[in-house]
């Protein structure tokens, strides 16, 4: 079984460096990490590494974190035999044991698997529990907002589901060559990863969340740090996009949006310029519904 792991990396070098560290002390067959044009010196560094496992590949443009991704299954297929693709960003990497474990239980060629992730503070990290149950109604995003524990994988619960994140999913190369035109690079990030797993569950593609597969996400996921006002761009963006790219079976329903969006917006409140993060949040808004695209912060 012959297994890659896909890091994609923008201007971390220093986080880059932990995660290299630690996937190249594990026993993947390829490790394919892209460039994503950084300008810290990624580039330089990344040219002294000397294991033969490594395939280094440098985008033209920065085209965030779904376009790297995109970039990189491109390059795979094209160039690297391998039976399964481990996907995560340059601030995440794999436990000691992971590839042990996930050599150790059957598995299916036709089946996605996603990892726990857990974040600095060894917490469960929220931005990437997947959903098994999506909240449609009034009724039923009130209670996701209360209790998300019907709406999302538990933590040491291995359930089929209906998404996951790009920080610790298992693709099998058979499934990527089929639909990894489905990512959408214009998203640039935040929700790509919804987007995509989600399509493939309206493919009738299964997916299974392992808690047994760890992936380690040097993230706050507890808030505790401040929310930066570029991103609110494109979780507004993104999501009311979402009404254009999946039409009715989108994973966002509009009562979901306005919800969301009344969340979004409360955070304002907590940002160091207030000004900033407002003009992000309706810019991301009125991108939304112009179905706008791309890289706009």
């Amino acid at each position: 079984m012959r297994i890659t792991a896909l890091i994609v990396t923008y201007n971390r070098l220093d986080k880059l460096k932990i995660s290299i560290e630690a996937t190249l002390a594990l026993p993947f067959q390829h490790i394919v990490v892209v460039d994503n044009d950084s300008n810290d010196g990624t580039s330089d560094w990344l040219n002294t590494l000397q294991d033969p496992r490594l395939n280094i590949i440098r985008t033209p443009d920065n085209i965030g974190g779904s376009g790297g991704f995109k970039y990189g299954v491109r390059y795979l297929i094209h160039n690297v035999n391998t039976d399964w693709v481990v996907f995560y960003d340059d601030d995440a990497w794999p436990s000691k044991s992971f590839i042990k474990n996930f050599e150790n239980f059957n598995k299916l060629d036709s089946v996605v698997y996603c990892s726990k992730v857990i974040d600095k503070y060894n917490i469960i990290c929220a931005m990437n529990i997947p959903w098994k149950k999506i909240p449609k109604s009034l009724s039923e995003n009130i209670a996701y907002f209360k209790d998300k524990t019907s709406f999302c994988a538990g933590a040491d619960e291995r359930t089929d589901v209906l998404t996951f994140s790009f920080v610790g999913c298992i693709i099998p190369i058979s499934v990527l060559e089929k639909t990894y035109e489905l990512i959408r690079e214009d998203l640039f990030i935040y929700f790509d990863d919804v987007f995509y797993s989600y399509q493939l569950s309206l493919q009738k593609i299964k997916i299974i969340y392992e808690p047994l597969l760890i992936i380690h996400h040097d993230v706050d996921s507890q808030g505790k740090n401040k929310f930066p006002a570029w991103k609110v761009y494109y979780l507004m963006r993104n999501m009311i996009r979402s009404r254009f790219i999946l039409g009715s079976d989108s994973f966002f329903s509009n009562v979901a949006i306005f919800l969301r969006a009344v969340k979004y917006f409360e955070k304002c409140y907590t940002a160091d310029n207030i000004l900033l993060y407002l003009k992000y949040y309706f810019k991301g808004v009125w991108h939304g519904i112009k179905n706008v695209g791309g890289k706009n912060h």
